[in-house]
């Protein structure tokens, strides 16, 4: 994992291969999106942000949930394709958000 910037903003680079024998659901959150990682595929992260939060990364046996931090946008490569080609620019985390996900987990 990649750490650069200022304590007020920061980019953060996370790699994941699915390595199990079957495809794993990556959960992008609070945006709801849902990705399928096909066996042996590599999915990289690349969260942006002015936020002093912690990343949060959840895994069990069927998918991989990433929490992203208020204010940040995220960047998703699945074997090196953009999965957000052609798709309008993420919209930043709301403040607020890491609330609502403490009520509704």
């Amino acid at each position: 994992m990649k750490n650069r910037g200022s304590a007020s903003t920061r980019s953060v680079r996370l790699r994941f291969r699915n390595e199990r024998e079957r495809a794993i659901e990556f959960h992008l959150e609070p945006w709801g999106e849902i990705h399928l990682v096909p066996i042996g595929s590599t999915l990289e992260m690349s969260v942006n942000g002015a936020s002093e939060e912690v990343l949060e990364l959840i895994y069990s046996d069927s998918s991989v949930t990433l929490w992203a931090t208020t204010g940040s946008t995220v960047s998703l490569f699945l074997d090196g394709r953009d999965l957000h080609e052609g798709m309008k620019l993420m919209q930043s985390v709301p403040a607020g958000v890491g609330a609502i996900k403490k009520l509704f987990g």
